[in-house]
């Protein structure tokens, strides 16, 4: 029987805080126009930091409950809440109405009027839930909408402050979060190729054809990332020509990222941060030479 405690710990392990990480991508535009220390900007992204969080907390809860079944053949998802029964169905959408109702409430408090934020909510919601509705089994459209999270992360930033936003800036975050979303496919395929496939979408992909892609994405992403660095809109936004020198960082990251899949992990990228040190060490270091750069004026 589960005590008070064990109940709050699988309403919290549903939510998923752990991927609320991702969501410092809305900072991003912040810190690339050197507007960090403005503390009201700081404000108004902090809370639609804390709008996205809980968005994105919806997103999973609402995918755990459509997936329910097929997570009970998973090695690991079977654990998840819904699955492993330790939170109802019904329970599990109460919690869905509760959240929405707060972001709506939030929403409101924080940028509303802003037709532009709530179109960028409103587009992440409605892809993520088309995704876990049926694009999940659509080979290459579900890779590409697990990409899209990642830029409509940033445009909510620019929505909300009025920060613009450079396309190589958008094109580095789609094609670097696609390497990602195939190398996520490529380890779930190593994983349940000697058990239960849960994931249909795997029937249609093959390893070489995963591969290939992936490595065309990392090469391209770091190109991207290296012309934004130069771009003209970042120079001026950040009063520095300096960001080139991060693109080693990028580099290794990928290289450690790739290092990664060749074990027995199912490629998602935030279980490989969290789970590997040497990972977590570069993209600290490089998270702190990018500020650095920008804000020292070395």
């Amino acid at each position: 029987m589960l005590t008070v405690d064990d109940g709050m710990k699988q309403y919290l392990q549903l939510l998923r805080p752990q991927h609320w990480v991702k969501n410092l991508l809305v900072f991003l535009p912040l810190v690339t126009s050197r507007s960090l220390f403005d503390l009201s900007l700081f404000a108004r992204v902090c809370a639609g930091a804390a709008v996205f969080c809980l968005l994105s907390s919806v997103v999973y809860v609402c995918n755990d409950i459509m997936d329910a079944d097929s997570d009970r053949c998973h090695p690991v998802k079977c654990k998840r809440p819904v699955a492993s029964g330790a939170v109802t169905a019904n329970s599990a959408k109460g919690l869905v109405a509760v959240l929405l109702g707060v972001i709506i409430a939030a929403g409101a408090l924080t940028f509303d009027g802003n037709i532009a934020a709530w179109a960028v909510l409103a587009l992440y919601f409605g892809l993520n839930i088309a995704y876990s509705a049926r694009l999940k089994h659509v080979a290459i459209a579900d890779v590409f909408v697990l990409a899209s999270g990642y830029a409509l992360r940033v445009y909510f930033c620019s929505a909300i402050t009025g920060i613009e936003i450079s396309k190589w800036l958008f094109l580095t975050l789609t094609v670097g979060a696609l390497f990602m979303a195939l190398g996520k496919r490529r380890g779930e395929m190593r994983i349940q190729d000697g058990g239960c496939r849960t994931r249909k979408v795997l029937a249609l992909y093959s390893d070489a054809f995963l591969d290939k892609t992936m490595y065309i994405c990392e090469a391209i992403a770091v190109v991207f990332y290296s012309l934004w660095s130069i771009d003209s809109v970042t120079v001026t936004q950040s009063n520095s020509n300096n960001i080139i020198f991060t693109v080693p960082f990028v580099l290794v990251i990928f290289m450690r990222y790739n290092l990664l899949l060749e074990r027995d992990t199912d490629g998602d990228p935030m279980n490989m941060l969290m789970n590997d040190k040497p990972l977590l060490i570069i993209c600290g270091v490089f998270a702190a030479a990018f500020v650095a750069l920008l804000y020292a004026q070395i």
